[in-house]
């Protein structure tokens, strides 16, 4: 067993050492693409961003819903305009502007090249159709491999992240492609017999595909969303005996995706503090203490609006979910009021009742993780969190409608 151990740190070495030069050297590559290549798309970007956002000001790019743009597009806009006459490795780490070279940006690897050939409007339809694609493959697929509810429960949640903004941000859309290209493996791949060590490296992988193409917007789909559908089929072919399964594939599958998004965030701050000649971890120590230790109302940060501690922090991003900003609230809650009462008529009338419940442990632990990480993470979360934040909530809407049906099937199954 030990030296199993043995073999897996190594392995989790090679792979973290293989993922950081593999991911730096691809940056270097795409910052050799000449700069007039992109002038165009860069110039039509800019154009865009001042029709849907002007002055690049975070407004709502929706008036129904929460979602917004929060001129994500900007960074790429700067980021493709790099001075061509700086050292290359300076580039490729964000170049001397503060913060941002904490980050690499490595979705700019896809988007360059785009740039090169097609218009920011063309780009944007790209992206967008390779969502709807997974979308489509989800929904087909779980047909297979799960209850019908399972469908109706991610689209549901799909509409209540507001995913249709995604489809106008390319930054926005990074984490969801790799939630549903993980999600997507699974219902087709995964099967009991995947052991947890597996499992482990394809969160590990994840965890580092997560630090590297998204800029710390809804980072824990990537883990949750994935995780759901392998708790969810072994739920569902095993019954009470994936229980223990089940937690031991959260326990290898979270440290997974917590060693690669954390070390290679890690190996990020190395590369870029010695390409820049400065301490990355002075700025970024700061920035996590903050981010942990305060809360938005005593934040440096600017924030518009009500500011409060860690549970205004969890129910903010629980109103998120909701259309409205503050209009029209009595319509709304009347509508939220009617519609819960008739769920909970409906499962009385069907004598619903949750058959061996101790199998759904592991599914509660998804449906409270991001509520966890919203109470640790205060700050961040609550000035992110009509931003990007609250779209980790999706596990949470789907977990909670699927238990909901799972209740009234067992009810009529008496």
């Amino acid at each position: 067993m030990n030296r199993q151990y043995l073999t897996i740190a190594k392995n989790t070495i090679a792979i973290l050492l293989l993922a950081t030069l593999a991911g730096f050297a691809l940056l270097c590559l795409v910052y050799l693409i000449p700069a007039e290549s992109v002038e165009k798309t860069r110039n039509e970007l800019h154009s865009i961003m001042e029709n849907e956002t002007p002055n690049f000001v975070d407004e709502r790019f929706f008036t129904y819903a929460y979602g917004c743009k929060n001129m994500s597009d900007g960074f790429i806009y700067r980021l493709s305009g790099e001075d061509q006459n700086n050292p290359l490795f300076y580039n490729a780490v964000g170049a001397d502007h503060e913060g941002d070279n904490r980050y690499w940006d490595g979705f700019m690897v896809m988007v360059i090249p785009l740039m090169a050939f097609l218009s920011f409007g063309q780009i944007r339809f790209l992206f967008t159709l390779i969502s709807v694609v997974f979308i489509w493959y989800i929904i087909y697929k779980s047909r297979d491999r799960l209850p019908w509810y399972f469908s109706f429960s991610f689209i549901v949640g799909l509409v209540l992240i507001n995913m249709i903004v995604n489809f106008f941000s390319i930054m926005l859309n990074m984490v969801f492609l790799i939630s549903f290209a993980f999600m997507s493996y699974f219902l087709k791949k995964y099967s009991s017999k995947m052991n947890e060590i597996d499992l482990y490296y394809c969160f590990l992988i994840n965890g580092i595909l997560t630090t590297y193409l998204d800029r710390y917007t809804a980072c824990l789909l990537t883990l949750e969303m994935p995780l759901l559908i392998i708790i969810l089929i072994n739920i569902k072919e095993e019954g009470i005996s994936s229980l223990k399964n089940n937690m031991k594939i959260l326990l290898y599958s979270i440290l997974g995706w917590g060693i690669g998004f954390s070390v290679f965030w890690f190996n990020k701050w190395i590369i870029s503090g010695i390409v820049l000649k400065k301490s990355i971890f002075t700025t970024t120590i700061s920035q996590i203490s903050m981010r942990t230790s305060t809360n938005a109302d005593s934040s440096p940060v600017y924030i518009e609006g009500n500011k409060g501690g860690r549970l205004y922090t969890i129910a903010k991003n629980l109103v998120s979910l909701f259309p409205t900003h503050g209009e029209n609230i009595f319509p709304l809650a009347a509508g939220l009021v009617i519609i819960t009462v008739l769920m909970i008529a409906y499962l009385f009338y069907s004598k619903g009742r949750l058959k061996e419940p101790q199998k759904y442990l592991p599914l509660l632990i998804l449906i409270i993780l991001p509520y966890a990480y919203f109470f640790i993470f205060s700050n961040l979360c609550q000035i992110h969190a009509t931003f990007f934040i609250y779209r980790m909530q999706l596990v949470s809407v789907i977990g909670i409608l699927y238990l909901y049906f799972e209740t009234i099937n067992a009810g009529k199954e008496q």
